[in-house]
């Protein structure tokens, strides 16, 4: 009687899930290539020398460039998507910065966490809005967005504290008379906000801005003229 175990062939599923382990074993690979420009074949060439056979280095190369084509091209910028976008980030910013200065003024307490927020809202909110474009366009909008997000909930704390000082130094009739957008406190707004920052601050915004700018992020990949079909 034999000794040697005898080899159980593989179910489908199982060569299914080895397939898809050996493309994302080097899907990070074909990307990085992909971003240098580098054609297919080449791409292909440069994984047999890995070890993986011809073969498999084609079909690895073929399954992993039509996914990122595929993300590449829904990544692709319209003036749909801009003004999406743009109408997204600003909702997400405006919304966000009030809340900001309404916890503050409700809690006496600048919470500087929030400002963070309405940078990682106004991020989400553009990549959300701009239906799956991607790129520096789209981060520009989430950067000024959340910016002005800051700034509005800079300016709304700064007006229920100035119409307060107004108030207790020459009486509640002059304070009415500052509107939340009149002239008067949109200039002592603009000549003080400097004063308003304080390091923590800066940080607090400099995240932000980051965490908006990474968002939407594209894949960074551009594909040559007819690069769907080159072999």
């Amino acid at each position: 009687m034999s000794t040697d175990e005898e080899t159980t062939p593989a179910t489908p599923e199982e060569e299914n899930n080895l397939e898809e382990d050996a493309v994302n074993q080097f899907y990070g690979f074909v990307a990085e290539q992909m971003r240098a420009g580098v054609d297919k074949s080449t791409i292909s060439k440069n994984l047999e020398k890995t070890g993986i056979d011809k073969d498999e280095a084609q079909r690895i190369t073929t399954t992993v460039t039509e996914q990122i084509t595929a993300i590449v091209d829904k990544e692709q910028i319209t003036p749909v998507s801009l003004s999406l976008a743009t109408m997204g980030g600003l909702a997400a910013a405006l919304t966000g910065g009030a809340i900001w200065g309404a916890l503050v003024i409700a809690t006496d307490y600048e919470i500087g966490i929030v400002a963070w927020g309405i940078g990682l809202l106004s991020g989400y909110a553009v990549a959300y809005s701009a239906m799956g474009s991607r790129g520096v366009p789209m981060q520009v909008i989430a950067t000024i967005s959340s910016a002005l997000g800051i700034i509005t909930g800079k300016y709304f704390i700064f007006y229920h504290y100035f119409k307060q000082s107004v108030e207790a130094e020459y009486g509640s009739e002059v304070a009415d008379q500052f509107f939340v957008f009149s002239e008067e406190v949109i200039n002592f707004f603009v000549e003080n906000i400097t004063s308003m920052l304080g390091v923590y601050d800066l940080l607090w915004i400099a995240l932000a801005i980051g965490t908006a700018w990474f968002i939407p992020k594209g894949s960074g990949i551009k594909l040559p003229m007819g690069y769907r079909y080159i072999s």
